[in-house]
């Protein structure tokens, strides 16, 4: 008798509220050999298919019993529109192998057909000596994506030869398995400026299996350079930059786990090998965040940063009372910590919400500045402000990819340095909108180059 009915019991799985569907295939209890027959071999030279009274743990009303008396054979059976939804599954079951006094079958093996996918478990060797089970044994086949309403096919065979040989089979059972996602979030982190050869590493997490490796792609061809099969000492690359040209260069990792799931990470280095790079600033917004006060309105502001109690340039008294700042915690970006989220409850220019760095090397005058963003609006970003409070602006306002996902931003900016404003003692960035709207940024990069051409006054042009 063919049984598909969904047990009672589900599992709950650690993706959120998701639960995994199991769905009993066939545990001997009505039947008992349930609906297995002979595919090749027969009840001949001691072959038998019966019950036994023993049990899988959990499991009631016997278990099927195969008896071999020196001969190849096949048994199984086919059970129609099986699969409850379309999912990933996998076949589970528990068996002995070698039993009242019986030797163990040779070559037991379970091929289970799901959806038309063919999985195999191999139980035993194919020749002598076989060790026996110790008692009920648990196994399950590999995991494989199966459509609603698919058929579900069990056969068990062996091939023994000269004796006696039992082996007992029971809670077939077809599991749900659901595929979390893996997270690989890249360090050098997006936006950064590499040469000569230069360490990359992966940093994998969530999933449901176990890593088996990372792939990197350097130039995101499709080919991977390399491929780190041993998660133990961490998945890394050695970069060898000097085989690429100068410039940006796509750079993607892919991860994979024993449960089938995958994850990616695609971050735009900078490749300079002409006249040398120097990164002077990095922040990722991974310190935290905390509460300051300005203009009687408490603030939130990322650890590291301060809020500028200015409007338009030069002009103090900015209007805050409209800006929402939030410590963004999901990983919007593949990024270490938190990004950084301000919502503007009005589309006034004067609403802006603009941070100014504790620290920032000074004395440099060409720098490449890349972020991640994302949003509805704008972002003034990279002035640089001295330590008496002159300003001088380096950039206009550059519009967020309003999409679903972050755009990684490269520019240039020449400064022409001014020592009498100490130009590059501190970076500052803003963000305003034209409308009412919520932006995410993340993972500033600040990167000194004598690869950008001196102009006789300050440039900020698009570089990537």
């Amino acid at each position: 008798m063919k049984k598909t009915a969904i047990l009672a019991g589900v599992l709950a799985l650690a993706a959120g509220s998701a639960m995994a569907q199991t769905t009993l295939i066939e545990d001997f209890s009505t039947s008992p050999t349930g609906d297995f027959g002979y595919r090749h071999g027969g009840p001949f030279g001691g072959e038998a298919i019966n019950s036994s009274a023993d049990n899988a743990p959990g499991s009631a009303g016997g278990s099927l019993r195969l008896l071999d008396g020196g001969f190849s054979f096949a048994v199984g059976s086919l059970y129609p529109a099986t699969v409850p939804s379309a999912s990933n599954y996998k076949l589970t079951f528990f068996y002995k192998n070698g039993e009242n006094g019986n030797d163990p079958l040779r070559g037991l093996t379970v091929t289970a057909t799901i959806d038309g996918n063919v999985e195999q478990v191999v139980l035993s060797e194919t020749v002598a000596p076989v060790t026996p089970t110790s008692g009920w044994t648990a196994a399950e086949t590999a995991v494989v994506s199966a459509a609603a309403g698919a058929d579900v096919d069990i056969e068990i065979s062996s091939n023994s030869a000269g004796g006696s040989f039992e082996a007992l089979f029971d809670e077939f059972v077809l599991e749900e398995v659901l595929i979390v996602p893996i997270t690989v979030r890249l360090d050098p982190p997006n936006g950064f400026w590499i040469d000569g050869g230069t360490s990359v590493t992966a940093v994998v997490s969530g999933g449901t299996g176990t890593y088996t490796q990372v792939e990197f792609d350097a130039d995101n061809d499709g080919t991977p350079e390399a491929t780190d099969t041993t998660p133990g000492d961490g998945f890394t690359f050695d970069f060898d930059t000097t085989a690429f040209p100068d410039g940006v260069t796509t750079f993607t990792a892919t991860a994979e786990d024993d449960s089938t799931a995958t994850g990616a990470s695609t971050v735009f280095y900078t490749i300079d090998n002409t006249a040398g790079v120097e990164t002077v600033f990095a922040s990722s917004f991974a310190d935290g965040f905390s509460t300051q006060t300005i203009s009687s309105e408490d603030i939130l502001v990322p650890n590291g940063w301060h809020v500028l109690n200015t409007n338009d340039l030069g002009t103090s008294g900015a209007d805050l009372s409209n800006v929402t700042v939030e410590e963004e915690t999901v990983d919007t970006f593949d990024s270490v910590g938190s990004a950084l989220a301000i919502t503007f409850a009005a589309s006034d220019f004067s609403n802006r919400y603009t941070l100014r760095s504790d620290g920032f090397e000074a004395g440099m005058e060409n720098f490449v500045m890349s972020f991640a963003g994302k949003g509805g609006g704008e972002v003034r970003l990279a002035y640089f402000q001295s330590t008496d409070g002159g300003v001088s602006w380096q950039s206009t306002s550059h519009l967020l990819n309003p999409n679903s996902t972050a755009s990684a931003y490269v520019f240039a900016v020449d400064s022409a340095y001014d020592a009498g404003l100490n130009l590059g003692d501190q970076l500052a960035v803003a963000t305003h909108k034209f409308n009412a709207s919520r932006s995410l940024w993340d993972d500033v990069t600040v990167t000194a180059t004598n690869r950008i051409e001196p102009a006789s006054a300050n440039t900020w042009d698009l570089y990537q």
